[in-house]
């Protein structure tokens, strides 16, 4: 005769209060590494993306503009990214942490970067990045951020960018 298992206690969410919690461990929330973003920090966007918190007014400026990469990498390739080639290099290309309205000053955000705009960037991605360090350090200097600053961060952008041939 097969062995009957028992029933499992009734652990439903009627029989689950503050004194009687369903689960036995309580969830923790995971904190990024490395605490959320700060002004002026540099990384790839994917890596900005997951520090970033709701509400603190920062975005993730691409430098040079995400579209100009893509298009100057479907330009190597000789053949459009699929999607997923395209998010992949949107998430690994690096960037800067800016306030909101700063990001909206740049050259390339949103309705300014157009197709002429990112056919010329994608054909010198170096000046286009020049360009770009120019505009922001410009818009940072004006939001009230010390040179130095904004100096150290636009360096480590310019390093990280070297290492990837930009």
């Amino acid at each position: 005769m097969p062995k009957v298992k028992k029933p499992k206690k009734n652990r439903t969410i009627t029989n689950a209060g503050v004194f009687n919690p369903i689960g036995t461990k309580l969830r923790t929330a995971k904190r990024p590494a490395g605490g959320n973003v700060q002004p002026l920090d540099v990384d790839s966007y994917a890596n900005l993306k997951k520090r970033e918190k709701v509400g603190d007014n920062l975005e993730h400026d691409h430098i040079p503009s995400s579209a100009a990469l893509k298009k100057a990498e479907e330009k190597r390739l000789g053949r459009k990214l699929t999607r997923q080639e395209a998010d992949a290099l949107h998430n690994k290309a690096n960037a800067i942490e800016v306030p909101k309205d700063v990001h909206a000053k740049s050259d390339t955000y949103r309705g300014k970067n157009t197709k002429k705009q990112i056919e010329d960037d994608a054909a010198d991605l170096s000046k286009a990045a020049n360009r770009d360090y120019a505009t922001t350090r410009k818009n940072l200097l004006a939001h009230g951020y010390s040179a130095k600053d904004v100096d150290a961060a636009l360096d480590e952008l310019r390093a990280a960018n070297r290492k990837k041939g930009i």
